[in-house]
């Protein structure tokens, strides 16, 4: 019969396959149920606990040990007294946001900071004295930046020492104003310079004129002197006198723009006033590009606004900077370009001017010789009297540009004013409430990454869901924690069923009496029935025992065999006496009516293991075992076998292969995932028919254990009428508390 049995028994791989046959769908096993972050976290909260308070233990300890950053500043005003050349109608003293930004570059700049260096005061600071290149620590350390309302520029710079920053904040604002006090060569004193270059000229021209004039009349004193206003050749050497006049002004206009071009070629403003102010022609014209200023400006805009909403150290802030620079870069660049541009189109233009000046020399030469052919002596006459009528007119022109500039001392210079002086700084870095903030949000993070790291490397199956993921098989119940109140012996958890019949742990054996009778069968019924677990300590022999006495109550006759032949329980669960066993029967020492031993279950018998043989599993893999089981098999309605666990010895594979069905026992955060595994594969691997998983030892009042199955109705138990007090078996709880078992179980 047992043989018939074990080849009509299926392995879990046969019947997955069966099952995927017969209702579709894969045959590999449900991925294992992702954990809930905040459970994780609940679960393993001292790690987190403790993470934080090492992060804010850390954060105590850098604020302690930090060398404070103290930040001292300085606002300056800075004025531009812009050159008025011609009446400008912009006004000098209207300058782009771009000039602060170019002042804020010069200040921070290596030439300022190594003239601050030389400061006496300087000398004092202590930050400096130990520093291999104190230009670059200055550099790294110093902040120039523009105010987007006024024409200011704060200058800050952050120390270990607050004397020390306001020092060398001083001593920089002082090296730019000396600076620009050198500076003080203006684009006005130096075109004035031209011009009075070119009216000496002019004075010299004339004085010679002059002098040719005085020379011819001594000469011919009898030379008449008036011109004849119809005379052609006169007429056309007054024409030609006159347009020569003016190509000598032009030449002389181009030669000053040339000289104001060279002098403004850095500055955008400048250059364009002039630009604008002096074009050379329709076919020549030249502006700066307005695209390469609107894109610097939008730029720029977009900085300032960054700079209020995310501080100067943010990442974006920074980006922002360098963008503005390389704008900034290219609109210098366009600048100097444009200038180049203009100054090529100056000199091509001045070519072309000189060139006139000589055509109208030359043909004023040919109308002269004209003249002299008619009256020589008149003809020079009156050259030379033109020659000082242009030259006087030239001179006039000069003066009255000289005149129009507004020279005094500050023209073209810097009105630099310092509105706040820098003092002794304050703490910027490290803030309390900064560092503690991030120390807590570190050791926070760090908490809640190892504890899903820690989570993720326990192997542990926590939750009734993942076990029926992992294993593929049904939970036919749940056993909760046995809390002892009542101080039982520990043998008693074994027959809790029969010793605290109304406890919610009975109740739960009860249950899974009930999923085995009506859900353990396929074809073949579920007699004979192997209770095993992966390893030692998993409570297996416990949970057969009370099986067995659930089914025992259920007035079936019940055989249990306890075939761990190696650590054998159940002798002492149930008090009696382990000479005569299993291994005396199947080794043929003893009769197996002798063997099996009564209880005080009238329904149950048990067969102990007997004594302990050298060789278990050979005893147990003979036809002794199967002609056994066939007959308890015919004299019994239920047997259940207590085996020994499946990954330490091979007893529990040969006993599952002769038997009708096999239960896997469970240890609630205790079994692992691998060996859970390795015991299933194990029994399919001998065609064991796999009915389910038992549970054991849930923690009670734990919902995130995940096995939310909580039988029993303890609280429902015998009441005694005079005190209210709940009485189950001699064993008193006070206000309707139900004393349980202990927690301990017989097998390891």
């Amino acid at each position: 019969m047992l043989e018939a049995q074990r080849t009509a028994g299926r392995s879990l791989a046969n019947r997955r396959a069966h099952d995927a046959d017969v209702y579709g769908g894969s045959t590999e096993p449900a991925e294992r149920p992702q954990p809930n972050v905040f459970a994780v976290i609940w679960r393993r909260r001292w790690i987190v606990i403790a993470c934080v308070i090492i992060g804010l233990i850390v954060g105590a300890t850098y604020y302690n040990k930090a060398t404070p950053i103290y930040s001292s500043g300085s606002v300056v005003y800075v004025q531009d007294n812009a050159l008025k050349i011609m009446n400008d109608p912009m006004g000098g003293s209207n300058r782009s946001q771009s000039y602060l930004f170019t002042q804020c570059q010069l200040l921070t700049s290596t030439s300022i900071l190594s003239d601050a260096l030389k400061n006496p005061d300087v000398a004092q600071a202590k930050t400096l004295q130990d520093a291999t290149n104190p230009v670059g620590l200055l550099k790294s350390s110093i902040t120039a930046a523009p105010d987007k309302f006024a024409d200011l520029i704060n200058v800050s710079m952050e120390s270990t020492s607050p004397q020390d920053a306001a020092i060398l904040v001083n001593a920089i604002v002082e090296a730019y104003i000396d600076y620009q006090g050198r500076q003080h060569k203006s684009t006005a004193l130096e075109i004035v310079r031209i011009f009075q270059k070119e009216s000496d000229q002019y004075e010299e021209s004339l004085h010679k004129t002059q002098l040719a004039i005085l020379a011819l009349k001594k000469e011919n004193p009898d030379l008449t002197f008036q011109t004849e206003r119809g005379s052609i050749v006169t007429n056309k050497l007054g024409e030609l006198s006159d347009r020569l006049t003016q190509a000598q002004l032009r030449s002389l206009d181009i030669k000053t723009a040339a000289a104001e071009a060279e002098v403004v070629k850095d500055d955008p403003a400048a250059l364009r006033r002039l630009v604008d102010q002096f074009q050379l022609g329709a076919d020549q014209s030249i502006t700066l590009d307005p695209t390469v200023l609107a894109n610097y400006r939008a730029s720029r805009d977009r900085l300032t606004d960054m700079l209020d909403r995310l501080g100067s150290k943010h990442e974006l802030v920074k980006t922002a900077e360098r963008q503005v620079g390389r704008l900034q870069d290219e609109l210098q660049q366009a600048t100097r370009d444009t200038a180049a541009n203009y100054a090529g189109l100056l000199k091509q233009s001045l070519r072309i001017a000189d060139a006139r000046v000589e055509e109208l020399q030359a043909a004023l030469k040919d109308a002269r010789n004209s003249a002299i052919s008619l009256n020589f002596k008149q003809a020079e006459y009156e050259q030379l009297k033109k020659d000082e009528e242009r030259i006087m007119r030239s001179l006039d022109l000069l003066d009255s540009r000289i005149k129009e500039i507004n020279v005094n001392e500050d023209v073209g210079s810097l009105t630099v004013s310092v509105l706040e002086t820098a003092k002794p700084g304050s703490v910027v870095r490290p803030l309390m409430t900064k560092v503690m903030g991030m120390a807590l949000v570190a050791g926070l993070m760090c908490g809640v990454g190892l504890a899903m790291l820690r989570d993720m490397m326990d192997q542990r199956l926590r939750s009734a869901d993942e076990i029926t993921a992992v294993l593929d098989l049904p939970i036919l119940g749940v056993v909760p924690h046995i809390v002892s109140k009542s101080k039982l012996k520990a043998s008693e958890n074994g027959r809790i069923v029969h010793v605290l019949p109304r406890s919610n742990v009975a109740e739960a054996y009860r249950t899974i009496r009930t999923a085995v009778s009506f859900g353990a069968g396929d074809s073949v019924a579920a007699k004979i029935i192997l209770i095993t677990s992966p390893a030692p300590g998993d409570g297996k022999s416990t949970c057969a025992s009370n099986l067995a006495l659930a089914f025992a109550q259920s007035g079936r006759r019940t055989l249990l065999i306890d075939a761990d032949c190696r650590r054998p329980t159940q002798d002492r669960i149930y008090g009696t006496k382990n000479v005569v066993g299993l291994s005396d029967v199947l080794s043929g020492q003893a009769d197996l009516k002798t063997a099996i031993q009564h209880t005080e279950s009238e329904k149950l018998h048990v067969l102990t293991s007997g004594a302990i043989p050298p060789n278990p599993a050979e005893l147990l893999d003979s036809q002794a075992l199967i002609e056994l089981l066939s007959r308890v098999a015919a004299d019994y309605d239920q047997v259940l076998i207590d085996s020994p666990p499946v990954v330490p010895v091979t007893d529990a594979r040969i006993l599952a292969a002769s038997c009708d069905a096999a239960i896997i026992v469970l240890r609630a955060d205790r079994s692992t995932r691998r060996l859970a595994e390795h015991a299933r594969d194990s029994l399919a691997s001998v065609g064991a028919n796999l009915i389910g998983v038992i549970v054991n030892d849930v923690p009670r009042g734990k919902s995130g254990s995940g096995y939310d199955y909580y039988y029993g109705y303890g609280q429902y138990g015998y009441r005694s009428a005079s005190n209210g007090r709940i009485a189950v078996n001699g064993n008193h709880a006070e206000n309707g508390s139900l004393a349980v078992a202990s927690s301990q179980t017989i097998d390891g």
